[in-house]
This record gives C-alpha cells, structure tokens and sequence, in this order.
C-alpha cells in the first residue's frame, strides 16, 4: 500500500527554515521569530490542534541533533521556544502564542520545557496575542482508539499506526511509525502523519485491489501493549544511534511521536507482549545454543542434501552470521535477507586464497538450500520463496566482486569478534564494559594490531 500520507505542509518546511535564520543574534531576534512562525503559519489551525502539533514537531526537529549530540544540552521544543520569546511582530503574535502552547505539550513533563513556555505565552499576551480555543488542557491530550500494523510477509517491514480522537466528534486521526528488521533488531526508520482511521482502510483496499503482491502483505489491529512496546523499543533506538538511521520525515515528526508516546506507555503492560512468541519469523532453531548447532541441523536437512555445489564452510558462515545477528528469528528469510546472507556473510578480508575460490564455487547453491531451508522451518508459502530466489540471483551478479574485494568491517563489528573470541558473553553488560575498559587502556599501536584494518565512518557522531 502506499506508505505515506504526508501532513499539509507550505513550502516552510525544515529546509526552507534553515536557508532563511539569520545568523546573527541580538536586534534580529524578533526577525528570526517571526520568520519561524511565519514558515509554520498554514500548518496553525486556530481550530485543530494537530495541526499546530505538527508544526510544533516540524521546528523541533532541528534542535534534534544538537541534543543527541549533548544529551544534557537543554530539550528540543525548549530550544524553539527560547527563538519565539522576542516574537514583536502583531499579526503574528497569536499564532505565535498557538506555537507556544503545541511546543509545551510536545513535553509537558519537562520542567524547563512547561516554564518556557508559559513564560513565552505570557509575553505574547500581553503584547495582544490570544491563546486558540483548545490552548486550555485539550492540546496533547487526544484519546487513545487503537491502533493498526501493515507488514510484510517475512517481517523486513513493518509499519504501526496509532490512532487518536479530539472529541467524539472530529475524524480518528494516525500517527505512523516505520520499524525496519533486515538486519535483525529492528530500527524506527521512519514517522509520518498518516491521515484518519477511514483513509488508512481505504488505501489498504485499494493496495489489495490493485497489487498483484498485496497477498504477501497483513493488515491487522494491534493491542495496545503490542504498538507500546513496538514503539518504545523504536524511540530507544533512535536515542542510542544518534537518530542516523532514521529519516527526514522522521524527524520532522519525532517530536509529535514522542508526545503520543507519553500518552500510551503509562497504560502498556512491556511484559505482557513477548514479541517473540507471536512472531511468526521464529522457529525450532532458535531455541539451539550455538550456531554450530544451527549449521548442522542445516547440513542434515534434505535442502541441502538436495542441492549440489554446496559446501560445509559456506554453510558455516551462513550458520554463524543468521545465529549471531539474530534477525528476527535465526530462520527468518526474506529477499533481504538472502542477498545479505550472500553479499554479507560470506565475504570476508580474513579468508585465504583457497577459501575465496571454494566460496566462489559453492557460496550461491549454499544460499539457495538455505533460503529453501529457512522457509521450510517458517512454513512460508512457495510464492514467498520464489521472490527470495530471484532475488538472490540478481544479487549473485555482484558476489564475485565483493568475494574478491570485500568491504572492511566497522569498528563496531571487529570489536564484538573480538570480544566473542575472547570468551566474553555479549548479554553481560559488567563483562563487556570491563573488556571495552581494558582494550582502551592499550595504546593506539596495541588496539590496531587487535583489529586490524576497520572502516571508520567519520560522520558518526560519536567517533572521532
């Protein structure tokens, strides 16, 4: 279906925002207020509140950055806030104080963010702004009705929305999320507003009408524990990475994502939804302890006995690379995942010569069994396998050359090898930080011979 319904917005989005601040301070203060009410003032509807949240959340974004980049530096709507205090400019002086109010309720549990704010909404007062109708306690406080997901059938994607009501009534309106699982975890890639309860239904229709692979998609409503814990385990994810892996949209409604957020986890039970057990992307393999386990349950299943060409070091490293990612289920297969299986798993700068030529042999009918293998164990239909083997046959064309020229491995990756071969257990958090200690007590010289050659990323802004 198609994915996004995007909020109203005027040419003052985000970027625009950026191109036309001053970058001086001082006297052009109440300039720099008015240009950011004024790129925001179309999405400030004296009569709906959600329209004012998204643009609340659409100036909060650029603060940010700056926040992950010094998580003790103040929040982002107090940072917007602080710009809209010298707002002198009387036609903009209400939708000004309208903006105050929706930036508030993006964190009203924020000391620092609630005095900002009201000491902003009382400065506008007084020089003739007048609060919108729903300035009083309506803002930020819409009622939870429930909430729906659309995924795919081998869980790469899956996409969460919320659904909240101003009053009887005014139309359901949905929040969405984007939870992205190729590479195992899951990851909140991507939030948008998504329109009312009865367009998301529509769409899906139409999708099943017109998608001739619909059938490979779910819609289905989602309890209220399930979408908490789907999107607090998303929200923690953008604060531990930085928000890198989210994107532009994203941002731009995180701050309204994180308002509905507060809202529903007071009333999520985080324990009474194990995802795991109603994934259907987990199977009997993933109650093995060792992925040398994984490999021969592979080595031993009529898939591979019927495959010709494969060998036991391609299976090896297929094992090892599906256990320890974890992806979802070790079984779980997917387009995605079979071309990372054989793009990413088998190539590698510490194989020997021979070991790339037996790769180069053996590693694409290793995939293949493998690919038949996993949808096996996941009862997955045959359609679904069909389009995860043409998939990897296209990937096939690009095998050879990484084979050959693979990729360094990130600082992060070579870190966790070592550690593992080091005997250190990964889920023991004083074991890890104890070994991380310890290798950065060694000199520059003595952790480079310990990794070996890395790719470091230098727009990560947590390295140097």
């Amino acid at each position: 279906m198609s994915k996004r319904q995007p909020p109203r917005r005027t040419s003052g989005s985000r970027s625009a925002n950026r191109n036309h601040r001053p970058k001086s301070t001082g006297p052009s203060k109440p300039l720099l207020a008015a240009k950011l009410v004024v790129a925001v003032a179309d999405e400030i509807d004296r009569g709906e509140p959600l329209r004012a949240e998204i643009a609340a959340s659409l100036l909060a974004a650029d603060a940010y950055p700056h926040h992950w980049a010094d998580p003790e530096s103040i929040r982002p709507a107090t940072a917007i806030l602080s710009l809209l205090a010298p707002l002198r400019d009387p036609p903009l002086l209400s939708e000004g104080f309208a903006l105050a109010v929706a930036l508030k309720s993006l964190d009203p549990e924020d000391d620092d963010v609630v005095a900002a704010a009201d000491e902003t909404t009382k400065k506008l007062r007084f020089l003739g702004g007048r609060g919108p109708s729903w300035s009083g306690n309506e803002i930020g406080e819409p009622d939870y009705v429930g909430a729906w997901r659309v995924r795919d059938l081998w869980g790469d994607q899956e996409t969460v929305y919320l659904g909240f009501r101003y009053g009887d009534d005014v139309p359901v309106h949905t929040i969405a999320f984007v939870i992205d699982r190729v590479d195992g975890g899951g990851e909140l890639v991507d939030a948008f507003v998504a329109g009312t309860e009865r367009e998301l239904r529509d769409a899906w229709e139409q999708e099943q009408a017109e998608n001739p692979d619909a059938d490979l998609m779910t819609f289905e409503e989602l309890s209220l524990d399930a979408a908490g814990v789907l999107l607090l385990d998303g929200l923690e994810g953008v604060d531990e990475t930085y928000g890198e892996q989210i994107s532009e949209d994203g941002l731009d409604t995180l701050g309204l994502l994180e308002s509905r957020a507060r809202l529903i986890f007071p009333h999520v039970d985080a324990e009474g939804w194990d995802e795991r057990t109603e994934s259907p992307y987990t199977s009997e393999l993933d109650d093995l302890e060792t992925w040398q386990e994984v490999a021969a349950r592979f080595t031993t299943s009529p898939e591979f006995a019927a495959a010709t060409d494969t060998s036991q070091l391609a299976a090896d490293r297929i094992a090892k690379y599906a256990f320890d990612r974890g992806l979802g289920g070790v079984a779980r297969i997917s387009p995605n995942v079979a071309a990372a299986l054989l793009l990413d798993a088998l190539p590698g700068i510490e194989l020997t010569g021979d070991q790339v030529v037996e790769l180069a042999s053996t590693g694409p009918a290793t995939v293949r069994a493998w690919t038949t293998f996993a949808s096996r164990m996941l009862e997955l239909p045959e359609r679904a396998l069909e389009v995860s083997l043409r998939v990897l046959g296209e990937a096939e064309e690009d095998f050879a050359e990484l084979l050959a020229n693979p990729p360094l491995p990130s600082l992060g990756e070579r870190l966790v090898d070592l550690m593992e071969a080091d005997g250190v257990d990964l889920l023991d958090d004083d074991a890890a930080q104890s070994w991380i200690t310890e290798f950065e007590a060694l000199d520059q010289h003595a952790r480079e011979l310990r990794t070996g050659p890395v790719s470091l990323d230098p727009t990560d802004p947590r390295g140097e």
